[in-house]
């Protein structure tokens, strides 16, 4: 990455970049270790990538010049985003520790924690089931919640910024503070909205927002996990229903059902209403009904429906039994009343005189008589009563079975869920059996090309003297086609004073050969392609042929003891099997006897030494 810091980098002598983490359109997160106590930080470098760009130092930042302030009030933002965070204090919410400007720009400094985003979870793991949503966002629920109540939004709620900890703490990360000022300086909706998860009303500039901005996001993490797909974005939701059209992310309480809750798909439906009042107003009304302790049905009409969650089978039992026991109560009330009826009934029908005569050895009691309307009433709000618990006992029974379908249902997910990770873990294995076993190759191919380089034997070491020339080779005996090969080669003059003289590898089969010159002391070094000239003693005629020849050339005197040498790098052909080389010393001396006056610069001399030699690299 051009704009990021280099690793290794060390700020404020305090903290050293080992790698980067991410990059955005208004900064850079690295990976960095404080060097003083030897812990991991995450360090985010505010870094505009339309408004600035780093100098050729490749530390400083410098603004573009027409967007100074646009580039000073945007770090102000910055700024004031990393005191907002160093504010909070809750466990799913992500702890600034440090503030600093430097390199005319601004860092604030994170704890680190290791992980991955709920984004880069995903990537292996398409949906995931209720409990597992739950785990993931009612903590995230927790820390939206925690920040609406210190009086600020979030603003950039999406999978990308929910961090996962590897001891499985949800995070939230990232918030949009920055992201809003730069649309308000740039007028651009795009460098802010994230597709699918903003809320219509922050795809327009200085449009109010307020909590149920953050819950639409909320909604649609929820949506992400429950579909496995991105819900579509609010302006062509909107548009689809302004033109009387079906809502392209469809009815989730409908398709999901059976899968999921009923309170937590129509709590996710509730979340992502178009219109801001249509959402639930706070956080918490949205963790109630997703808990199913109270939800309220979006849809119009005169009455709101509440959606409850099955009660616990505890629960189901004990309400079972007292309802048992009320109706034994009941029945045994019944009969005692019944009997008291036909008790007072038959005394009505006695003659008077038997009353008038025990009355006269008894104390007078006065009679009792119970109306027919009264005993009518009597049964009736019995058999009412009766109905009553028969009807709530069916509907604990109801709810003992919609209990035992939802265990069920967990049940199958956690067994689906452990097949997925069984699946997963051999899926690993055999990459790891792969990756293995391509080692293994490597290494034994490795190992094979050593054995015949070891095969290969030492460079051969040849020395002549001719002419007052000694020459001194050192070259490979055999090479591999293709191979890169080194010939070394030193000239020494002991004839006397030369005005010039040089030292040639030519190769008759070859026209040209790749290679380039390692060390050299002559005054030039050249390889090319030669029309030499060979005399033909059968023919006692000169006739011309072309081939590769590399040259190291003296053109200044060459003085008597005077040593020069040259080393090439050549690469073997792969068309022959033996290289042949001629070696050719040649030194050129006026003669002293000769008077003429002959130009510094011609060839022309008396006198020549020349001294040649012939060998043969062999190519496997």
């Amino acid at each position: 990455m051009t704009n990021a810091l280099p690793i290794g980098h060390i700020l404020q002598n305090e903290y050293k970049i080992e790698r980067i983490l991410g990059a955005g359109g208004f900064g850079i997160t690295y990976l960095a270790r404080d060097i003083n106590l030897n812990y991991l930080v995450v360090i985010k470098e505010f870094l505009p990538q339309d408004m600035a760009a780093r100098d050729q130092s490749r530390i400083n930042v410098t603004p573009f010049t027409k967007d100074t302030k646009s580039y000073d009030h945007l770090l102000k933002r910055f700024s004031e985003e990393a005191q907002l965070l160093a504010k909070m204090r809750h466990p799913n919410i992500v702890k600034v520790i440090r503030f600093f400007k430097a390199n005319n720009t601004a860092y604030f400094v994170m704890e680190y924690a290791e992980g991955e985003t709920l984004k880069e979870y995903l990537q292996r793991h398409k949906t995931l089931n209720e409990e597992e949503i739950l785990a993931i966002m009612m903590p995230i629920l927790e820390g939206a919640k925690y920040v609406h109540e210190q009086g600020f939004l979030h603003r950039d709620i999406a999978p990308d910024n929910i961090y996962l900890t590897k001891k499985g703490m949800p995070i939230l990360i990232d918030f949009g503070a920055a992201r809003d000022a730069i649309a308000e300086e740039s007028k651009n909706i795009s460098s802010i909205v994230k597709e699918g998860y903003s809320s219509p009303e922050q795809y327009t500039i200085n449009n109010k927002q307020n909590a149920s901005s953050d819950i639409y996001a909320l909604g649609a993490v929820f949506y992400r996990l429950i579909t496995g797909k991105v819900p579509t974005n609010a302006p062509q939701r909107q548009t689809a229903l302004l033109n009387d059209e079906a809502d392209p992310i469809g009815d989730i309480s409908k398709e999901y059902e059976g899968k999921y809750s009923p309170q937590l798909l129509h709590a996710v439906k509730k979340a992502l209403n178009i219109r801001a009042t249509d959402r639930f107003p706070s956080v918490s009304s949205f963790q109630k009904a997703l808990t199913g302790a109270s939800i309220v049905d979006s849809r119009p009409g005169p009455t709101s429906r509440h959606i409850g969650s099955a009660p616990e089978k505890e629960n189901s039992d004990i309400d079972k039994k007292n309802n048992n026991g009320l109706i034994a109560a009941f029945i045994v009330v019944l009969f005692l009343l019944l009997a008291g009826i036909g008790y007072v009934y038959m005394n009505q029908g006695t003659p008077q005189t038997q009353v008038s005569q025990s009355s006269a050895a008894t104390p007078t009691v006065e009679s009792v008589t119970v109306p027919a309307d009264t005993k009518n009433e009597e049964l009736e709000r019995t058999k009412r009563e009766l109905e009553e618990l028969k009807r709530k006992q069916a509907e604990a029974e109801k709810q003992r079975q919609l209990e035992i379908e939802r265990q069920k249902q967990q049940a199958e997910a956690e067994r689906l869920r452990k097949e997925r990770e069984e699946i997963e873990k051999l899926k690993e294995e055999k990459a790891r059996a792969q990756r293995e076993e391509l080692e293994r190759l490597r290494r034994e191919k490795a190992e094979r090309e050593r054995q015949a380089a070891a095969n290969i034997p030492r460079e051969k070491v040849i020395s002549f003297s001719e002419n007052g020339i000694d020459i001194h080779l050192t070259y490979p005996s055999v090479v591999r086609a293709g191979q890169k090969f080194t010939i070394s080669a030193k000239m020494t003059n002991k004839y006397g004073t030369a005005k010039q003289g040089g030292l040639t590898l030519s190769f008759p089969d070859m026209i040209s050969i790749p290679g380039r010159s390692l060390q050299n002391s002559f005054s030039r070094i050249d390889g090319y392609s030669y029309p030499q000239k060979i005399w033909n003693k059968q023919a006692r005629r000169a006739r011309p042929a072309t081939y590769f020849m590399v040259e190291g050339w003296q053109s200044k005197p060459w003085r008597y003891g005077q040593t020069k040498y040259f080393t090439v790098e050549l690469t073997a052909p792969s068309n022959l099997t033996e290289l042949k080389v001629n070696v050719r010393g040649v030194l050129w001396i006026r003669n002293k006897h000769d008077l003429r006056e002959i130009p510094s610069s011609s060839y022309i001399y008396d006198q020549q030494g020349f001294a040649v030699k012939q060998f043969t690299i062999k190519i496997k």
